[in-house]
């Protein structure tokens, strides 16, 4: 029977904690980049193919919405703030999901967060008017939900009630 000496195991844990980080990593860019690769594609395909109001069933239409505020339009001559918060949000989700150790559904949540922050980030970066005064392009209207919405703000906001609810359920 051989012991381990407690520096080997402290090293294996450390290994435990390396691969742990870089599984979160791969799971957090993953997400990241597909929901934003999505976000970007769609508002590229309405922008370059919308035509009017389109209806489906009568519940969903796309409406192009250029929002150069916040939530429902809110305070617009604010876009370089709400620029620098997308920015300090998408660090934030990263730093916390890749040093934090919570449950992959938590890296999950904060993944779609970032995601979703980034998606409408390079919409206030690159869209016109011009860097860091652009409008998010928004285009999915549902008739019950009074403003149209983006797959960026879906993720942004499935990710912050996953995280809430994943944060009270370990209270």
């Amino acid at each position: 029977m051989t012991s381990r000496s407690a520096p080997d195991a402290c090293a294996d844990r450390g290994r435990a904690v390396a691969v742990g980080n870089r599984c979160r990593a791969v799971l957090m860019l993953a997400v990241i980049i597909t929901v934003v690769v999505a976000d970007q594609v769609t508002k590229s395909v309405v922008l370059a193919t919308w035509r009017g109001g389109r209806t489906a069933g009568g519940l969903l239409r796309v409406e192009l919405v250029r929002n150069r505020g916040a939530a429902f339009g809110l305070a617009p001559t604010l876009t370089p703030l709400y620029t620098l918060l997308a920015a300090v949000t998408v660090a934030a989700c990263l730093y916390y999901g890749m040093l934090s150790r919570h449950s992959g559904v938590r890296t999950m949540a904060l993944a779609l967060v970032a995601a979703g922050a980034a998606g409408n980030l390079i919409d206030r970066v690159a869209r016109p008017p011009g860097p860091f005064h652009g409008a998010v392009i928004d285009w999915i209207k549902l008739s019950f939900y009074p403003p149209a919405f983006n797959l960026a703000d879906i993720a942004l906001r499935v990710g912050i009630a996953v995280f809430v609810v994943s944060a009270l359920a370990e209270m």
